[in-house]
């Protein structure tokens, strides 16, 4: 079995748009520190990415844009030699579709450590809310917060979650992980 780490998209990875969703690619750029965070954890553990797109079901955001901006950030970081072993979305957001993929449920971190023999017990989650920690924590994987992104106001009904870890952006939270 393989060790992972599990990387929400928006505010962890990549900038949080100016907009409420992002996907545009004039507004792409990475967090501090992501390419050093990134290349250190990858010598040890898969790279998986764990996003919900809400905006998909809405219908502020086509399918098309979602993919080419994924594609976009990965050729981007693949010139620092980092690869993904996995993306997954969730393209659903109630009230107009349930689902047991979008995070907080662990639908997406179950469904990788399947198809890529993942145990979870040794692995992480990473993200910049906390529907991204609950996440984790359900699968079972030890949790990091990172202050790199959208604030939390929103989810205040989740103030029960508690992080493993709270750091300001990936390259600290790696440095946890590769103690």
């Amino acid at each position: 079995m393989y060790k992972a780490v599990f990387l929400d998209r928006d505010g962890t990875i990549t900038k949080d748009a100016t907009e409420y969703y992002t996907y545009k690619l004039e507004d792409y750029g990475i967090t501090l520190g992501v390419i050093e965070a990134l290349q250190n954890l990858s010598k040890g553990h898969k790279l998986i990415v764990i996003t919900n797109q809400g905006g998909i079901a809405k219908g502020e955001v086509k399918l098309e844009e979602y993919y080419a901006f994924s594609n976009y950030m990965e050729k981007d970081l693949a010139k620092y030699g980092i690869k993904f072993d996995g993306i997954y979305f969730c393209p659903h957001r109630p009230p107009i579709s349930d689902c047991e993929c979008r995070k907080p449920k662990p639908g997406m971190i179950l469904q990788a450590a399947k198809e890529h023999d993942i145990d979870l017990k040794n692995s992480w989650m990473i993200g910049d809310k906390l529907t991204d920690i609950l996440a984790g924590q359900s699968a079972g994987c030890k949790s990091i917060l990172v202050k790199s992104g959208a604030n939390m106001k929103s989810e205040s009904h989740l103030s029960y979650v508690k992080p493993d870890y709270e750091v300001k952006d990936l390259l600290e939270a790696s440095k946890i992980i590769l103690k």
